[in-house]
């Protein structure tokens, strides 16, 4: 039985929720806590401690940086290892598994290339590591094609929201126009909420605007037109943090490693050949 902690991290419930079964599957005991601060993280040590070694899941929602700089802090003194998932150290000091976020974002936005888009808008909640490395995957993508990836193509909003995109992008297109032909979101939830959004402004999905997700969450397959994604290997991302951590209990010796897994598209409906802005 594996006797430590994995941390999801950057706020994944589908990661938490994927490596918890396959923790079950393979006979050991899980505990799932949603741990969003310094203290919660603190409780969830106490409570292994006490119950004297299972594999447990715990969730960081901290969103800023600094949040989690001090959970990780606060992991760094669990007394059983400790696996981060869905994000990582960047001190080295605690081992992680993490979708390689960077080139996933640059593979969704090679696409929207190919298809010829230029002007491709990318909507983000920033504030987390994984999500500025989608960033840095986009501006790579765009910059290594020869195209601009000015700042004037980057759309924010202050939660993971679909309505708070659907008026973000409603806010662009009134104050700039559709200067645009494509929007990729840096998770599914926001592209989901751009493309109603464009929708209901009177705009055609994909005929006029090419939208793309990240996430490939079960209900972007039901949008009409149906969301085209990068799938993030959720369970495979929680086997290889249990293989991590089964290490770390039996004391093989290594040090902390940082495994990134690749994702891969699921090309639907909602990206076409873009149309001339």
């Amino acid at each position: 039985m594996a006797q430590g902690v994995l941390m999801v991290t950057g706020g994944s419930r589908g990661i938490g929720a994927a490596t918890s079964l396959l923790a079950a599957e393979r006979g050991h005991a899980v505990v799932v806590n949603y741990a969003g601060n310094v203290a919660a993280a603190e409780r969830v040590a106490a409570q292994i401690h006490a119950q004297g070694g299972v594999a447990v899941a715990v969730r960081g929602d901290a969103s800023l940086e600094e949040d989690v700089a001090h959970i990780f802090a606060a992991a760094r003194g669990f007394p059983k290892p400790v696996v981060l998932l869905n994000g990582d150290d960047p001190h080295m000091r605690l081992s992680s598994v993490t979708p390689c976020n960077r080139a996933a974002a640059r593979l969704a936005t090679d696409h929207l290339i190919a298809l010829g888009h230029e002007r491709i808008l990318f909507l983000l909640r920033p504030g987390r590591r994984t999500i500025g490395r989608r960033l840095e995957g986009w501006r790579e993508a765009l910059r290594n094609r020869g195209l601009k990836a000015t700042d004037d193509m980057i759309v924010s909003v202050d939660d993971w929201l679909p309505e708070l995109a659907a008026a973000a992008i409603a806010e662009r297109v009134g104050r700039t126009g559709l200067d645009f032909t494509a929007i990729l979101g840096a998770g599914d939830s926001l592209a989901m909420g751009a493309l109603v959004g464009l929708q209901n402004l009177g705009f055609s999905v994909p005929d006029e605007v090419s939208v793309m997700g990240m996430d490939n969450l079960p209900q972007g397959a039901f949008l009409n037109p149906p969301l085209t994604t990068m799938q993030i290997p959720m369970r495979e991302i929680g086997a290889a943090a249990l293989d991590l951590l089964r290490d770390d209990v039996i004391g093989v010796g290594m040090p902390a490693r940082r495994v990134e897994l690749a994702c891969h598209m699921v090309e639907r409906q909602s990206t076409a050949r873009a149309h001339a802005v």
